[in-house]
């Protein structure tokens, strides 16, 4: 990376965030192969399977957290550091995610608020709900391509829009 000590504060806490998110993806990517081999979504019965199954439980449960973590960190404090950096006010998470879609970081609102509500599913409903957990698991397959496709936009919109040089920041995930 090259020298970064010149940016303003607001930019290096974004290159921070960019690094933590990134840690975080990995971490995330891991656990979704895992879960999802040939990103194929699990049965109900691999579901119920899950009481008698620990080491599947435990993929599941670093699954779970992985994404919620990801998804709120994206969310909550990245999001809000971009916009900072581009002399926008961070507001409510609802109008955060308004001004990502205009600038083509997200591409629906709709979707990431859904998926808000998704995520208590996942991490609760699974001893509850078979069905319920499923559903949760099917939307967190679906929408785990898109929370890595926010971090790529999110990095891209920095060296585009605030001229950070690429070597400064985390490479873009694959």
């Amino acid at each position: 990376m090259s020298d970064s000590q010149n940016l303003p504060i607001n930019q290096l806490k974004l290159i921070s965030l960019l690094e933590l998110c990134k840690k975080e993806a990995e971490h995330l990517i891991f656990s979704w192969q895992r879960i999802f081999p040939q990103k194929n979504n699990p049965s109900p019965e691999w579901i119920t399977s899950l009481k008698d199954n620990e080491e599947d439980a435990a993929h599941l449960e670093a699954f779970s957290s992985r994404f919620s973590r990801l998804q709120d960190s994206l969310g909550s404090k990245l999001l809000p550091a971009l916009l900072t950096c581009l002399a926008e006010t961070p507001s409510s998470q609802i109008e955060n995610l308004n001004k990502a879609e205009k600038l083509g970081i997200i591409s629906s609102t709709q979707e990431w608020l859904n998926v808000r509500e998704m995520r208590n599913q996942l991490v609760h409903e699974y001893l509850e709900d078979t069905n319920k957990m499923l559903e949760a698991l099917i939307a967190a397959n679906r929408f785990t391509p898109v929370l890595i496709e926010t971090f790529n936009k999110i990095r891209l919109k920095a060296i585009q829009t605030l001229s950070i040089e690429a070597d400064v920041l985390p490479s873009s995930i694959k």
